[in-house]
């Protein structure tokens, strides 16, 4: 997969869609700019709706999330009541494409989006999500009789590659980077199950499954401290994103630095796995 390029910073075009990544002649782009317009109404101020961070949260930030007023999606309806991540992950998606394309406005819904979202999982001191993503249903207390938790492979994917994008779209500062590809590995660890939960196949590669969340689906045992919180072996194929995956393995690859050897865990009873198992368990999870 090739990454994107580093925007261009020439003013965006008067529509912000001229110049977006959608195929198709006039009426498709007017239909496009329809639809965002309509899916941007569902965009909320977060004030009042997610947790302020602290100073010492926000010092932690890149420094393009910083000064930002965040931003969530409230969904309606069925399980989608509230601030869910997958309309969270759709949303970043979608914004930081158009980013990633030139669009200003586009830049600045994306890191809006991003730092909301860094909001809900740093929210109840990270303990709804995992590794550092979010709760896949905020607020909490939303589930019964037990507050929401875990997190939810689709959004997650979604958002992590929102966040490469927007990474394109600022020029890949450095400090960017640095967060993009921590939120890269910490979905391999919640949604694939890097670096324990695979499967060998005979010729010795191993088989890494997408999962439900973090805490539900795939290879997940039945029985013992690691089974899930719901049945077993379930997979769904609307959550396989083999471009997504292809995507997070070639921005490893090429925009790793020495000092992300800090973000891989350590195997079960093992020594810290490398930059090139977390390799090996993106093309694991698309064989």
């Amino acid at each position: 997969a090739a990454l994107p390029r580093a925007a261009a910073s020439a003013p965006s075009s008067p529509s912000a869609a001229e110049d977006a990544p959608i195929a198709g002649g006039a009426r498709s782009k007017e239909a496009f700019r329809g639809w965002l317009r309509e899916w941007r109404g569902k965009y909320k101020d977060a004030k009042g709706l997610v947790p302020e961070l602290s100073d010492d949260q926000v010092s932690g930030l890149p420094v393009a999330l910083r000064d930002v007023e965040p931003r969530v999606v409230l969904s309606s309806g069925g399980a989608a009541g509230g601030i869910v991540s997958e309309g969270m992950g759709y949303a970043l998606m979608v914004e930081a494409f158009e980013a990633s394309s030139g669009s200003h406005e586009a830049r600045e819904q994306g890191l809006r989006l991003a730092r909301g979202w860094v909001g809900v999982a740093l929210a109840d001191g990270g303990s709804g999500g995992a590794h550092g993503l979010p709760v896949w249903k905020f607020p909490r207390s939303q589930c019964k009789p037990r507050p929401c938790r875990g997190t939810a492979t689709d959004g997650d994917e979604d958002a992590v590659l929102g966040l490469v994008y927007l990474a394109s779209a600022l020029g890949y500062p450095a400090d960017f980077v640095a967060f993009a590809m921590r939120m890269v590995v910490a979905f391999a660890r919640a949604d694939l199950g890097f670096p324990d939960l695979f499967r060998m196949l005979p010729d010795g590669t191993r088989l890494f499954v997408p999962k439900g969340g973090s805490l539900w689906g795939a290879l997940m045992p039945e029985t013992g401290p690691h089974r899930g919180i719901q049945e077993p072996w379930c997979y769904s194929p609307s959550y396989f994103a083999p471009a997504h995956y292809r995507l997070f393995r070639d921005f490893a690859a090429q925009r790793w630095a020495p000092g992300f050897d800090t973000f891989l865990p350590a195997a079960l009873g093992g020594p810290r796995t490398s930059l090139r198992d977390l390799l090996h368990a993106f093309d694991g999870a698309v064989t």
